[in-house]
């Protein structure tokens, strides 16, 4: 009963961080596309999800960010808000890739870095967008380095653990003489 529960409660950490990613993956889609003179924008539906989105560099942008009330603090709110969640959440993953030693957890681990190689660019337009606003530009540089912070400890992982197999306790393979 202790293996089954053991087994279920593994499976159920990895479904929750897949969950959760996919939530950290939408909300910070943003930077994907972000290039130099972009600003973020943020809205809330009528559900109260939080969405953010781009606005390019033209004529109308500061029109556009005064009315709807954005400005660069805000901005730093916002990263300092999403940003805290997502170190948080890469966190949860390190530890149970290290402590379960299980390949869907190293396969989630990849994956988030491969998303965090997509959303990099952004970051360093953002930072060269607010150029003169050394608080943005700390800020920004804080969130890179905890991001190649993360994709350097998986890399450490993997190449501590090439040669190694990763247990999956969901799957077990059982012999019979039929001689």
């Amino acid at each position: 009963m202790s293996v089954t529960t053991n087994v279920d409660e593994k499976k159920s950490i990895i479904e929750n961080l897949e969950s959760n990613f996919q939530n950290i993956k939408n909300t910070l889609n943003v930077f994907i596309k972000m290039k130099k003179g972009d600003k973020i924008m943020k809205t809330t539906d009528c559900s109260n999800n939080t969405s953010y989105y781009t606005i390019g560099a033209e004529e109308w942008q500061r029109t556009v960010r005064w009315w709807h009330g954005e400005d660069r603090n805000k901005t730093i709110t916002y990263l300092d808000t999403e940003f805290t969640s997502f170190a948080k959440f890469l966190d949860n993953v390190l530890f149970n890739m290290k402590e379960h030693n299980v390949l869907k957890y190293f396969s989630l681990a990849l994956e988030v870095s491969r998303f965090i190689n997509d959303i990099l660019p952004g970051l360093y337009s953002l930072k060269e967008t607010y150029s003169d606003f050394d608080e943005m530009k700390t800020k920004v540089d804080s969130i890179i380095t905890t991001l190649i912070d993360y994709k350097d400890q998986v890399e450490l992982y993997k190449n501590q653990n090439k040669n190694k197999r990763h247990p999956t306790s969901t799957m077990s393979i059982k012999r019979t003489n039929s001689m």
